[in-house]
């Protein structure tokens, strides 16, 4: 009997089989690539980002609104008048001088003073390294605002001598200092000052007066806040300053009357939402899924962990995000503790670890390292007693056995995951007392509810 054409069949069936499968395999793949590379989808996100904060019209002074073109008469008036040129008092001049303790020497002020020549720019362009921001290759985009941040580090720098001169020792916020008081924080643009009474704050308003009468500037009061705390949250008299009730915003971060940690972090989950609702619609492979949340996500978390802990509940939210965006919603193949390995033994990168040591790390690195930093008093107050092995206790400031949830998380951390310097640590009282200040036969440690310091 013969079977040609029945074996024909099958062999022309596996090959279509086989064809539509390489086929199925290949539309699967270019669907990958198509889902992890930049398409209309970036270019559309783009547009959006650029028309967002787009200006529809500009207020005049007498109330109406200029729209299209003629909003740049309105804009070249408004700066033309804000940077107009103004007679300074010459004595408030010296007086803003003389509270700056930094001094030139003459040569070094007549070197300040001296003309710019053009081998010493040809040299300073080519000492930036390419790449970067500013850089020779792109030194056209920026121009001379590079010399912006140091020209205004240099004006406000006698505001800040003035601020700590001329109020009171009183004015500002301490703990546990021995006497130092903090008074004004600067960072590049952002000032932030600390008052404690609401003569301080008078003081403040009056010295910014006096700073805008000797340089010529001006305080903008509609940016210029006022956030109230403890006992004085209800007060709502600004001392000519607007009053914020939304928070506090101060690089990034704001801070409110109570629960901050809490408010901050329940926004940013929402927007680590907002993120993953977006890229949960493109097809990623488990590859393309951790390179979002590693580029995405967690640039959104860095930099508010440095400041306040993750709460528990945050934690485990963050958690559930994450792992449902990696498996898409469906089934975890790989189990939980295999994915909290060590990167190098297979593992995934566990987020609320990561942020639970950053904020550690730079609390533990304020207070040991004694930085020039104003947390550091308020680090000392509250864990002097928990690193009390690797710091001399000392009884001239005062020290807390009760801190606040900020600090209590940090040693709830550094207890659940030692270091070989914290697993290692003794008691001060087993060790020479005398070395630590604390005479022999008493408590090293008493806790500031219980009757201060001996």
């Amino acid at each position: 009997m013969w079977t040609g054409p029945s074996r024909g069949r099958k062999r022309g069936r596996g090959l279509l089989e086989a064809r539509a499968k390489a086929l199925a395999f290949q539309a699967r793949l270019r669907e990958l690539e198509e889902g992890e590379k930049p398409s209309a989808y970036f270019f559309q996100a783009a547009r959006a980002r650029r028309s967002a904060p787009a200006f529809v019209g500009l207020k005049r002074p007498d109330g109406t609104v200029a729209e299209g073109s003629a909003m740049l008469a309105v804009a070249e008036a408004y700066y033309a008048e804000l940077f107009s040129r103004r007679a300074c008092d010459p004595v408030v001049e010296a007086a803003l001088l003389d509270c700056v303790s930094a001094r030139l020497e003459s040569e070094e002020a007549q070197s300040m003073e001296a003309d710019v020549s053009l081998e010493e720019v040809r040299e300073a362009l080519l000492s930036l390294r390419d790449g970067r921001s500013p850089g020779h290759d792109g030194w056209g985009g920026c121009g001379r605002d590079v010399r912006s941040p140091l020209l205004y580090v240099l004006f406000m720098e006698p505001f800040a001598e003035l601020v700590c001169v001329g109020t009171r020792a009183s004015t500002g916020a301490a703990a546990g200092a021995s006497g130092e008081v903090l008074k004004i924080q600067q960072y590049a643009d952002d000032t932030t000052l600390f008052v404690s009474s609401a003569r301080s704050l008078g003081r403040i308003r009056a010295l910014t007066d006096l700073f805008g009468a000797g340089t010529g500037s001006k305080v903008n009061l509609a940016k210029s806040s006022v956030l109230y705390c403890g006992c004085w949250r209800d007060d709502r008299s600004g001392g000519g300053f607007s009053v914020c009730t939304g928070g506090l915003k101060i690089l990034g971060v704001r801070f409110f009357a109570r629960d901050s940690a809490a408010l901050n972090w329940e926004a940013r989950l929402n927007l680590v939402r907002t993120r993953l609702g977006v890229w949960t619609r493109r097809q990623l492979s488990l590859t393309g899924r951790v390179v979002v949340v590693r580029s995405v996500l967690m640039p959104l978390l860095i930099h508010l962990a440095y400041v306040f802990p993750v709460p528990a509940r945050t934690k485990l939210a963050l958690t559930r995000l994450v792992f449902r965006f990696l498996w898409g919603g469906r089934y975890e193949y790989v189990s939980r503790e295999q994915m909290y390995m060590p990167v190098s033994g297979g593992g995934r990168p566990r987020i609320p670890l990561k942020l639970d040591v950053l904020h550690a790390c730079f609390v533990s690195k304020v207070f040991l390292e004694r930085a020039p930093h104003g947390c550091y008093y308020f680090a000392r107050f509250y864990l002097a007693g928990f690193f009390r092995h690797l710091v001399a206790l000392s009884h001239v400031v005062p020290r807390s056995e009760t801190p606040s949830p900020v600090y209590r998380s940090v040693m709830r951390f550094l207890r659940q995951c030692p270091s070989p310097v914290l697993r290692g640590r003794r008691p001060l009282t087993t060790g020479p007392v005398r070395q630590a200040g604390v005479p022999a036969g008493r408590d090293p440690v008493r806790s500031t509810r219980r009757g201060g310091l001996e």
